[in-house]
């Protein structure tokens, strides 16, 4: 899988540079860089990293068969996050039951390319990641929820310039939390997840963000993470409530 020969597109968002393309079945492609290659011809590209930039979800991948190719593609680096499979992702048939409150999922977000982005006419003007979320209010009748994002800030956790720590927590899947990374200050109690099964874990730079809300369509296509522990969706409520004001 080779990108286009054209300049990469920056992320602010996970400070590091990007190919976005449409294959030839018409599949939106994304190959991340680590920070500091160059991107073109002459210069050596990384291996990709993940179709999720946060690196925030791992899970063990199924591999499929490259339509262009026929080849399986070759396993994810070693101590790199590995891929969620697209098969992961589907309709919910009973949205009603899967969008309660607590409950985490991964979904293909869709968002438009900043200023930074280097387009022409035969470019498409947004690109396409895999976001990870925390339902905290669901209004059926409407056909969406409510929700607050995950996020690992490029596995800087809450040491990235420009965040407000005090509207995170870290959010874990281990039997206890992680410790904060050195020199990061968090006053909110981790808030821990029970996932689906054994094969999901969230990295340990993994923060959630209370100050932020984002609706998500119950017709979107999503791959189901866990749940927030019961014991935990209390003080999940109380720092949702407080943060936003």
């Amino acid at each position: 899988m080779n990108p286009p020969s054209k300049a990469p597109i920056y992320s602010d968002s996970n400070g590091r540079p990007y190919y976005y393309w449409i294959n030839a079945q018409g599949i939106p492609q994304t190959q991340w860089l680590e920070t500091g290659e160059s991107s073109n011809t002459g210069d050596q590209l990384s291996s990709p990293v993940s179709t999720e930039p946060d690196g925030s979800y791992i899970s063990e991948p199924v591999p499929s068969i490259n339509q262009a190719t026929d080849q399986v593609p070759p396993p994810t680096p070693p101590g790199q996050p590995k891929a969620i499979p697209d098969n992961r992702f589907h309709l919910m048939e009973n949205p009603k039951e899967f969008f309660t409150k607590g409950r985490v999922f991964a979904v293909q977000w869709s968002e438009p390319m900043g200023s930074n982005a280097q387009m022409n006419a035969s470019r498409v003007s947004s690109f396409h990641e895999i976001r990870m979320f925390i339902v905290m209010k669901t209004k059926p009748r409407r056909n969406h929820s409510i929700c607050i994002p995950i996020h690992t800030y490029g596995n800087r956790g809450c040491l990235k310039p420009g965040l407000f720590p005090g509207d995170h927590s870290i959010i874990y899947t281990t039997p206890s939390p992680p410790s904060p990374l050195e020199g990061e200050e968090l006053v909110k109690d981790p808030i821990q997840v029970i996932p689906d099964d054994n094969g999901i874990s969230l990295r340990r730079e993994s923060r959630v963000n209370f100050g932020k809300v984002y609706t998500v369509e119950h017709n979107w296509k999503v791959s189901s993470i866990g749940k927030v522990h019961r014991d935990d969706r209390k003080i999940m409520n109380s720092y949702f409530i407080s943060t936003m004001g």
